[in-house]
């Protein structure tokens, strides 16, 4: 299974290191960078520690909406 977090301001990425941490626990994840947005100032990050994953229910996605057909 793989997990991912997003949403990472793109001006802490030029560090050698990134961590993150869930929210109300003081313990940091080293999270490896796995596509970077830079037209968005977005990031997908990841984390490999399994321990960071518990208890975290993943997010299911509804259908996605119809693209308009322009002919």
């Amino acid at each position: 299974m793989v997990c991912c977090i997003a949403l990472w301001c793109l001006n802490h990425l030029s560090a050698t290191q990134v961590k993150v941490k869930r929210r109300g626990d003081d313990q940091k994840f080293i999270a490896e960078v796995l596509a970077i947005g830079i037209e968005c100032d977005i990031a997908l990050l990841t984390v490999k520690d399994e321990t960071f994953w518990e208890g975290v229910k993943p997010l299911s996605f509804g259908p996605l909406p119809r693209l308009q057909v322009l002919c």
